[in-house]
C-alpha cells in the first residue's frame, strides 16, 4: 500500500512538470507571436528598400502572411490535431517557422520575399492556435481564465518591447532588415527544444482516466465536426459571436484611435500617435492585474463589467468635445478593459461545455479571426459614409452587445443548471 502510494505520488510529480512544459511551450509560442507581427512596422521601409519595391507594395506582400496564417488558425485544432499528434504538431510548427525565417534570410528579391511570407504565415498561424489550445488542454474550467490572461500578457509584452529593440537593432548593431526580423526565432528554438522533451499525452491519460466514470454519454468527444455542432449548448455560439464582436471593436481602437486624435481632438500626428501608445501600455498593466483579478471574481462578472466600462467610454469619446488630457485618460482605462478582454472571452466559450475539444476551440478562436477580417472594411465604410465618430459608436456597440450576450449565456446556464466554473469539482 505504501509502495503503491508512493508510485501514484511520483506520478503526479511527474504530471505537475509535463504541465508546466506545456505551459511554458505556450508561454515561448506567444512572446514570439508578440514579438514578430506587431513590430513589423519597424522594418517595412529597409524591407521596401532592400527589395527595391515601394513601401506600398511591401505593405501590401503581407497578405500572403495573413492568409495563409488566417486559415491556419482554423485547420491546426480543427483539422491537423485530427489526424496528427500534439507533440508532432507543436514540432512541425517549429520546423516551418525555421524555414520560412531561413528563406526571410535569403530573400533577394519580393518573388521569394511572397514565399517565406507564406511558409512563415503557415507557422504563424498554427503557433497562434496552438499558444491558446495549449492552456485549454491543461486547464480545467476554474482555473482556465488566469491562466489565459497570463498568456496574453505574455503576448503584450512581445508586442511592446519588440518594436523597440527591433529599432536598435537596425539603427544603432546596423542589423541587417532580414536578421532583425528573424531575431524572434530564438525563441522558436527554445520551444522546439522543449517539445523534444515533453510528454503531450500524460494529462489526456489522467483526464480520460478521472472523467470516464462520471461524464454522460452525451458528453463524450464527439467524432465529426457536424456532431459537435449540433450537440454544442447555444451559449457557445453567443459566445464565439461574442468574440468577433470584441475583435471588431478592438481593430476599431487600433486603426483609428490616433487618426481620431488628430481629425476630432485636434493633436498633432506625433501626439496623436501617443494615443495608441498610451493604450497598449495600459493593455500590460490590464492584463498583468487580470491574472490575479480573476481568481479573486468570477469571468462572468469580469468581462460584464470591463465591456461595459470599455463601452460607455467609447460612446463618450465619440460624442462628447474632450480635451486631450481627456482623451489620453479615456485611452488608457479603456485599455486596462480591453487588456484581458480577448483571453476572457475566449476561455468563457470554452467553458460552456465540460470539456473542451479541439474544434470547440477551432470555433471559438475562428471567431475572432472573422472579426479580424470584417473590422477593416466595416469600419472603412462607415467612415467613408457617416464619419469617424460613428466608427467609435459602432465600437461601443459591438463592446455593449458582449454585455447583453453574456448576460443571455448567464440566464441560459442557470436554466440549465450548468456551472462552468464548479463542474470539474462535481467531477
Amino acid at each position: 500500500m505504501y509502495a503503491a502510494e508512493t508510485m501514484k505520488q511520483r506520478y503526479m510529480r511527474y504530471l505537475k512538470t509535463e504541465k508546466k512544459k506545456i505551459e511554458y511551450v505556450s508561454y515561448l509560442y506567444m512572446i514570439f507571436l508578440g514579438a514578430s507581427f506587431p513590430a513589423i512596422g519597424v522594418v517595412i521601409g529597409d524591407i521596401a528598400k532592400a527589395l527595391g519595391v515601394d513601401v506600398s507594395s511591401a505593405v501590401a506582400s503581407y497578405s500572403f502572411f495573413t492568409l495563409s496564417s488566417a486559415v491556419m488558425v482554423f485547420a491546426t485544432t480543427g483539422l491537423v490535431l485530427e489526424f496528427v499528434s500534439l507533440k508532432t504538431t507543436n514540432i512541425l510548427t517549429s520546423i516551418l517557422l525555421f524555414i520560412g525565417i531561413g528563406i526571410i534570410l535569403i530573400s533577394t528579391n519580393i518573388h521569394i520575399f511572397y514565399i517565406a511570407l507564406f511558409v512563415y504565415g503557415i507557422g504563424y498561424g498554427m503557433c497562434f492556435s496552438l499558444g491558446y489550445y495549449l492552456i485549454i488542454y491543461i486547464t480545467d474550467n476554474k482555473e482556465r481564465a488566469s491562466k489565459m490572461a497570463l498568456v496574453s500578457l505574455v503576448y503584450a509584452i512581445g508586442a511592446t518591447t519588440a518594436p523597440k529593440i527591433f529599432n536598435y537593432m537596425l539603427d544603432e548593431l546596423k542589423f541587417s532588415w532580414n536578421i532583425t526580423l528573424s531575431s524572434v526565432i530564438l525563441f522558436i528554438v527554445l520551444a522546439f527544444i522543449l517539445c523534444l522533451f515533453t510528454n503531450f499525452e500524460a494529462p489526456k491519460k489522467v483526464s480520460v482516466s478521472t472523467s470516464k466514470k462520471t461524464r454522460p454519454k452525451h458528453l463524450e468527444v464527439r467524432r465529426t465536426w457536424l456532431d459537435e455542432l449540433v450537440n454544442w449548448p447555444v451559449t457557445v455560439y453567443l459566445m464565439s459571436f461574442s468574440l468577433m464582436f470584441y475583435v471588431i471593436a478592438e481593430t476599431i481602437v487600433i486603426f483609428w484611435l490616433p487618426i481620431f486624435g488628430q481629425k476630432e481632438i485636434g493633436m498633432t500626428a506625433s501626439v496623436g500617435s501617443y494615443l495608441i501608445s498610451t493604450f497598449w501600455g495600459f493593455v500590460i498593466i490590464g492584463r498583468f492585474s487580470a491574472t490575479f483579478i480573476l481568481k479573486k471574481i468570477s469571468q462572468e462578472t469580469y468581462i460584464c463589467f470591463i465591456c461595459t466600462l470599455s463601452g460607455i467610454l467609447l460612446f463618450l469619446m465619440a460624442v462628447l468635445n474632450i480635451s486631450i488630457i481627456w482623451a489620453f485618460l479615456f485611452t488608457a482605462v479603456t485599455g486596462m478593459c480591453f487588456a484581458a478582454a480577448y483571453s476572457t472571452i475566449a476561455t468563457t466559450g470554452t467553458t460552456q461545455v465540460p470539456h473542451a475539444t479541439s474544434r470547440l476551440t477551432t470555433a471559438v478562436l475562428g471567431s475572432g479571426a472573422v472579426g479580424t477580417v470584417i473590422a477593416p472594411l466595416a469600419s472603412s465604410y462607415i467612415k467613408a459614409t457617416v464619419g469617424l465618430k460613428l466608427v467609435f459608436i459602432s465600437g461601443a456597440v459591438f463592446m455593449l452587445l458582449i454585455t447583453a450576450f453574456l448576460i443571455l449565456v448567464i440566464l441560459v446556464n442557470k436554466l440549465k443548471g450548468y456551472n462552468p466554473q464548479a463542474i470539474h469539482e462535481e467531477e
